[in-house]
């Protein structure tokens, strides 16, 4: 019996064996090196989707945050037209105010290209309703300084006031939409991030597998 035993001990592994551990150690590291770049692609996947959600949320809130800041100003220097008795003042006002309008016109272009489709009613009566607020305050470019003591004040009350409110109440309703918008985004991100456990989870189940496969 030894030198049968002394045989096993040197025995040799034949062409066979050699082919059979070598397909199964170089399928194991295949697995392995798929495994590691399916996992760096979809991080960065991840990545890549987390950062385009945020920053797109985030220009967003800044031009919303520019139309509302302009329709404040707006208000502001309409008082100060109205309210300034000296015609040299008051154009000056006249003329920021214009400035306002122009700025705010091109804050609601540049959001239009940003709009999600749930945002698009609520845009649409915003845009509506702040044409209508220049349309009414337009006339007052032409007033003299005597009707703009004796009227501005009472127009500013019933007129100005009043629509910017509602105006400013429309802005709050799309930034929530928008805050909406960035939750969703945040669970798509959750959705592959739970995708990529399951896959990494495959990945790492079969390489168990084959692992132990060849052990046996």
């Amino acid at each position: 019996m030894r030198p049968m035993a002394a045989s096993r001990v040197g025995f040799i592994p034949t062409v066979e064996s050699r082919s059979v551990l070598l397909a199964g150690f170089g399928g194991l590291l295949l697995l392995m090196a798929f495994a590691g770049a399916d996992g760096i692609q979809a991080l960065q996947q991840i990545q890549t989707s987390n950062d385009r959600i945020r920053e797109h949320f985030l220009l967003r809130t800044q031009v919303l945050e520019r139309i509302r800041s302009d329709l404040y100003r707006s208000g502001t220097d309409l008082r100060d037209y109205l309210l300034e008795p000296e015609a040299g003042k008051a154009e000056g006002h006249r003329y920021t105010l214009l400035e306002t309008r122009n700025d705010m016109d091109g804050a609601l272009q540049e959001y239009a290209r940003l709009l999600s489709s749930a945002e698009a009613p609520p845009f649409k009566v915003l845009t509506q309703e702040l044409a209508e607020y220049w349309r009414v305050l337009e006339p007052t470019f032409g007033w003299t300084a005597e009707r703009r003591q004796k009227a501005g004040y009472a127009f500013l009350r019933d007129e100005v006031f009043p629509r910017r409110t509602s105006m400013l109440a429309i802005a709050d309703q799309i930034e929530r939409l928008n805050e909406a918008q960035l939750e969703s985004g945040k669970v798509a991100v959750q959705g592959a991030f739970r995708q990529f456990q399951s896959r990494l989870m495959i990945t790492l189940g079969l390489t168990i597998l084959f692992g132990s496969m060849l052990a046996i």
